[in-house]
């Protein structure tokens, strides 16, 4: 532990057990093999203080180096890879080959567990799997965020996506509880250039690849993910699978061009049975389409009492439970799949003041007679940049939504736009220009941030004390 981080000039373990090795067992006969390595085995993570690490304990993640030490070899520089190139042993013929190193439990060099990203335009993508062992299929898609990997991961929205990280480096603050948006993520893969080998944190509490593992989430680290990204955005998503072997490429890729692999992913993601977030405020009906649990946070930072029913909630039975206000929450997949959850709308924003986020804006549109189409490869991160057109204010926001409302179809009479997109216009927010409803492309409950748009909360509570404060004067 800890020569991964070494100074220019510190020789590096597998450096220096072949030279110790070759000098004072096989030449001088100063120790034996035995004594050598409990030398180089003995707690060498402590001596440079770090914690957790360099440990060989039945359960702990391997920090191994395995060595053929009948194999003769000589030390070249620009065979390392670590920063000790300065060696004074260059040149050197040592006994003591590096087969394979393990770093955090992980294949460092060695056979490593190669993995391929094939797309259905036959593209193929080779690197290093880590995560779950299994192959999995998915919609390919990118998030442009630098940090939020775990709220990216377990927002349900990504359901039956593969998603790229443009970022080359993720997972170096590790996995901690209180950052999940859903316990049971249904994302089909991870894709990133480089993921952490030693992850540190006050907060964490596991290693993302352990966390990918524990889920049955592969992943797939080692590809130039710019490729990848200037694929996407040039041809639009692309289907692709991630597997173990690229030997049946060219039928994988036509299997995926026939496949519809988000086609009912609501179903799968949305709650079975409604549950409570109690509070002592007001009365929130919630209805789920994927949601994230960082709404359930913002609402319930107002103390809002929340009911959380299934995508299937009728009209009905929502306004049986007297709410102040509707939410209709984040999700995955078509929104023109939710037809009947249109028609649910239709009703209750005649009745209660409603809010819809992300699915739930798109739900709304479709209610009041717009339409939605595909967009060619979403927007997904933390930093596109809204225009909130009665004010000119722009605001940064978290988004991650592959269709969008059709502004050509709104109708002008029921609706009106709020907010735009900067970069390429899209419509990011609504509101009914005779009842007490609107909603929001983007989310401004984003986790880990932005947090320029939260105040949208306030302007649901707002609306609802209004609309209280009316029917007592009614």
């Amino acid at each position: 532990g800890g020569m991964r981080e070494a100074a220019f000039g510190i020789t590096g373990s597998e450096t220096a057990f072949s030279t110790l090795y070759t000098r004072f067992v096989k030449e001088e006969k100063v120790f034996t093999l035995e004594q050598l390595l409990s030398l180089l085995t003995d707690k060498p993570a402590a001596v440079f203080g770090i914690e957790n690490a360099g440990l060989l304990a039945p359960g702990e993640n391997a920090d191994i180096a395995i060595f053929d030490i009948e194999h003769q070899k000589e030390i070249k520089e620009e065979d390392f890879k670590s920063k000790g190139v300065n060696t004074p042993f260059t040149g050197h013929k040592v006994y003591g080959e590096t087969v394979m190193t393990f770093v955090d439990g992980c294949i460092s060099k060695g056979n490593k567990m190669k993995r391929y990203l094939i797309l259905e335009d036959g593209s193929i993508y080779e690197g290093e799997g880590f995560g779950a062992d299994c192959e999995s299929s998915g919609e390919v898609v990118f998030t442009t965020g630098m940090t939020g990997y775990q709220e990216a991961i377990t927002d349900q929205s990504y359901a039956d996506q593969i998603l790229v990280f443009t970022n080359p480096l993720i997972g170096n603050y590790g996995i901690t509880l209180a950052d999940y948006e859903s316990l049971e993520p249904q994302i089909k893969g991870v894709i990133c250039h480089q993921v952490a080998r030693h992850p540190d944190n006050w907060r964490m509490q596991t290693t993302l690849p352990k966390f990918l593992k524990q889920l049955n989430i592969p992943g797939l680290q080692g590809i130039d993910t710019r490729e990848l990204v200037k694929k996407l955005r040039i041809h639009g998503t692309l289907k692709g699978k991630i597997t173990d072997s690229k030997e049946n490429a060219a039928s994988i890729a036509q299997e995926l061009k026939q496949k519809n692999i988000t086609q009912g992913v609501i179903s799968r993601v949305s709650t079975k049975n409604s549950y409570p977030v109690p509070g002592s405020k007001r009365n929130i009906v919630v209805v789920d389409f994927g949601i994230k649990h960082s709404i359930l946070r913002e609402l319930a930072e107002r103390d809002c009492n929340c009911i959380v029913l299934p995508y299937t909630a009728t009209a009905e039975e929502i306004l049986n439970l007297n709410p102040d206000g509707v939410l209709l929450s984040n999700g995955p997949g078509n929104p023109e799949e939710m037809l009947t959850a249109a028609k649910m709308v239709q009703e209750v924003e005649k009745h209660v003041p409603l809010f819809g986020i992300c699915m739930g804006h798109q739900v709304f549109a479709l209610a009041n007679g717009a339409s939605t189409y595909k967009m060619k490869f979403g927007h997904r991160g933390f930093n596109h940049p809204v225009r909130e057109i009665a004010t000119g204010n722009i605001g940064f926001t978290s988004q991650n939504h592959g269709y969008a409302v059709d502004p050509k179809s709104i109708d002008k009479e029921n609706l009106m736009i709020t907010h735009v997109e900067v970069n390429d216009g899209t419509v990011e927010g609504l509101r009914h220009k005779k009842y007490p409803a609107f909603s929001v492309q983007f989310h401004p409950d984003a986790t880990p941030g932005p947090h320029d748009e939260d105040s949208l909360f306030d302007d649901f509570m707002s609306m609802i004390d209004q609309r209280k404060e009316e029917e007592r004067h009614a």
